[in-house]
């Protein structure tokens, strides 16, 4: 979360920021986070080092886990390459539909504030359960704006 605390300090209008899972047991979780002038970066994504040390042990034992499993070491070895893959019924298939989803809730977002209609400044949830997506809607401007970074004169 590091460097999404920084997404405030070039002084764009709005941010908007789309987060993929972060390993193998959550890549299908997206995240769209919209950013206001009023709406802070730095402070929605605040957490404790220890939190995100935290995290990052859990993530790796997880993996660890899922790696030391026969069927994932077969996958590795018959594979070229083992990012971006999910077994679907035995067969491993690309899973860059996330990505793609994450994009379409983000070019969505841009619709939305260039329409000037409020923005949902946090959608999530998993499109392993798309009908259970939660989002908190924003507050829309009172004008469109040309130009992305705030002008010092």
């Amino acid at each position: 979360m590091e460097p999404r605390r920084l997404l405030g300090g070039p002084g764009f209008i709005h941010i908007l920021d789309a987060g993929l899972g972060a390993d193998v047991n959550d890549y299908h979780q997206v995240r769209v986070s919209a950013f206001d002038e009023a709406d802070k970066p730095e402070v929605r994504f605040a957490e404790t080092r220890e939190q995100a040390a935290y995290q990052a042990r859990e993530a790796a034992e997880r993996e660890q886990a899922l790696k030391s499993l026969r069927g994932y070491q077969e996958h590795e070895r018959k594979s070229k390459d083992a990012c971006d893959t999910a077994e679907l019924m035995g067969m491993p298939v690309a899973v860059p539909f996330v990505g793609a989803s994450a994009g379409a809730m983000t070019i969505a977002q841009s619709v939305r504030i260039a329409s000037v209609q409020a923005p949902y400044l946090n959608i999530c949830g998993s499109l392993a359960a798309p009908g259970q997506f939660r989002a908190n809607l924003g507050t829309a401007a009172d004008r469109i704006r040309i130009g992305n970074v705030k002008h010092p004169f």
